[in-house]
């Protein structure tokens, strides 16, 4: 094997192994199985300030056998929501309030239609014109929408280094800064991609794999329904998720009214 091969491979066994463990914390499993015959450093771990105590685990809300019925929105004025979108964007411009600012490329806030019925929100910013930015707007669509009637958001306003995963006290920093986002938006319904944006919102600990495909209301939205699903990012490492995520959107779409896009249309 040529060193141009080993590196290939190499490189492919880091790449499973990562799919694996995000598919582990995306499911919420408390540990993972220390494998036989491995040995602990000798070397003590580095010192961190604890994390703070987890949110209070909540009960999942109620599964809707029948789509709810739709609840008429208070009228909201574009201008007076716009304003307040960006003097939250403002206060946010530069952030340093935790560690990710030091590595990160860029700040990215939610875009889109600030009026829009439906909200999507990712663990972290998706990359334009990534792989998963490409998939979840190939989703809006399949919905019958467009990326610009919709509101795309992420929980954590920095993206980490693919090699760790935010800290409790990062995700805390970053919450509720989401949380007025949506507020000002006011979207009737709120796509949760992923675990982390599940969690936060419900203030829950359980895995996504328990929660996706039910109905949940977020407290602090004024009861706002949220549909949580897997991440796009998931998708991508296993293909078979996309089967169930449709489910879920189909769900959406029922709450909403819309008709899914017709193959050739």
């Amino acid at each position: 094997m040529s060193v141009a091969e080993a590196h290939a491979e190499l490189l492919a066994w880091v790449a499973a192994a990562r799919g694996a463990l995000r598919w582990h914390l995306e499911g919420g499993e408390g540990s993972l199985g220390v494998p036989d015959g491995f040995e602990w450093s000798a070397e003590p771990p580095p010192e961190r300030a604890p994390d703070p105590a987890p949110p209070r685990p909540v009960q999942p809300a109620q599964r809707f056998d029948t789509p709810p019925a739709p609840v008429a929105r208070a009228q909201r004025d574009p201008d007076t929501q716009r304003a307040a979108l960006a003097s939250l964007h403002a206060r946010l411009d530069g952030c340093v309030r935790c560690p990710l600012s030091a590595t990160r490329a860029r700040l990215q806030n939610g875009h889109g239609d600030v009026s829009a019925r439906l909200a999507f929100v990712s663990d972290f910013p998706l990359v334009e014109g990534g792989e998963a930015a490409v998939l979840l707007g190939r989703m809006v669509r399949a919905m019958g929408l467009s990326p610009d009637q919709v509101w795309m958001t992420a929980l954590m306003r920095c993206r980490p280094h693919p090699e760790r995963a935010p800290a409790g006290d990062e995700v805390a920093t970053c919450a509720p800064f989401v949380v007025e986002e949506l507020a000002a938006v006011g979207p009737e319904v709120i796509v949760a991609l992923g675990a982390l944006p599940t969690r936060a919102l419900l203030s829950t600990q359980a895995g996504i794999r328990h929660l996706r495909g039910q109905w949940q209301r977020v407290p602090s939205l004024r009861d706002v329904e949220l549909m949580p699903t897997f991440n796009p990012e998931m998708l991508i490492q296993n293909a078979d998720l996309k089967r169930w995520v449709w489910d879920d959107l189909k769900k959406v779409m029922t709450r909403l009214g819309t008709s899914p896009k017709r193959a050739g249309a």
